[in-house]
């Protein structure tokens, strides 16, 4: 994962929120997580297939989760609904990303979770977490990919 790779992310996920809710978030440092899972409420991931192998995944506090739904116009907050609004936001990011890298970059249908659930990923796998804050909120992107 280069820098440039890691700025396709970093746009997109900028794009996404200013153009689904008309706030930019603000991205902080990206940072090299090893062990532990940054997982927070709501949980989505997208396994990547093709050159590249591994995983990219959105994790989010409920109350983020309800508000951009709520910039959507969506007044239904029930847990599948949140599941699936979760799963939803991690496809639009990869889809995203595979205009950047290419049909080499295949991605899978997404897996969600609620709580700090187990997440598919190997702990030993190294991901690039991107921390960012929307609003009041601070979420989550992680990239975990071998070329």
């Amino acid at each position: 994962m280069t820098d440039k790779d890691l700025k396709v992310f970093i746009d997109i996920i900028c794009h996404y929120f200013e153009k689904t809710t008309r706030h930019a978030p603000e991205l902080k440092e990206p940072v090299i997580e090893l062990n532990q899972f940054r997982l927070l409420d709501y949980t989505g991931f997208i396994k990547i297939s093709g050159n590249n192998q591994g995983w990219v995944y959105i994790s989010m506090p409920k109350g983020m989760l309800l508000d951009v739904l709520n910039c959507m116009g969506e007044s239904l907050s029930d847990r599948s609904i949140l599941l699936d609004s979760v799963g939803e936001i991690v496809s639009i990011i990869t889809s995203n990303a595979r205009e950047h890298f290419g049909a080499q970059f295949q991605i899978s249908v997404p897996v969600t979770s609620a709580g700090k659930e187990n997440a598919p990923i190997s702990h030993e796998m190294p991901r690039f977490l991107l921390p960012f804050s929307w609003r009041e909120h601070q979420a989550y992107v992680g990239i975990a990919l071998l070329a």
